[in-house]
């Protein structure tokens, strides 16, 4: 089991949210695991640098958990990435290095359209490639992602489910 997990919700309607809000939840019962929610935490549309520094120094694994909107994050992620992880990239000490990413993300289509011959022409996976490069950059550890398809239409048990298997996989991380 990983020592520190930190957990980013990145969800512009986090109360209404069904998929996220099951894995946030399910996993912010793990001991090891640092929930926050990004949306939540930013004031006049920024970050505490001093605040998002210590969570990651702390942390040996980073989960970025959010919807895809047109097939990228939402903007409170972007944000984060912007005014958090330009100054270790760019800076003096780049105490990212080493340390494990995990993308848990939903969509809201079916997982068929996310395919060569589906509606959107690329797999989940290639949609997120520029997330790849930007824990390439970091010098992070690209973990496969973990998506969840369907999102509007995934029944209770099928949400309980999915939870379950997240909450596994952050445990073998």
């Amino acid at each position: 089991m990983n020592e520190n997990i930190l957990l980013l919700i990145s969800h512009p309607d986090y109360p209404k949210s069904r998929i996220n809000k099951a894995l946030a939840q399910k996993a912010g019962l793990l001991p090891n695991v640092t929930v926050r929610h990004l949306d939540e935490v930013q004031k006049e549309n920024h970050y505490s640098i001093e605040e998002e520094f210590a969570l990651l120094r702390k942390a040996s694994c980073v989960v970025w958990l959010f919807p895809v909107h047109w097939y990228n994050a939402p903007p409170s992620l972007r944000l984060w990435q912007d005014e958090v992880l330009s100054p270790i990239l760019y800076g003096s000490e780049n105490f990212l290095k080493g340390k494990k990413v995990l993308l848990a993300c939903s969509a809201g289509a079916a997982e068929e359209t996310f395919s060569p011959t589906g509606l959107n022409r690329f797999t989940a996976e290639e949609m997120l490639r520029p997330m790849q490069m930007t824990t390439n950059a970091c010098s992070m550890e690209w973990q496969k992602p973990f998506v969840t398809f369907g999102a509007a239409t995934l029944t209770d048990e099928q949400i309980s489910s999915a939870a379950e298997e997240f909450v596994l996989l952050l445990q073998k991380l």
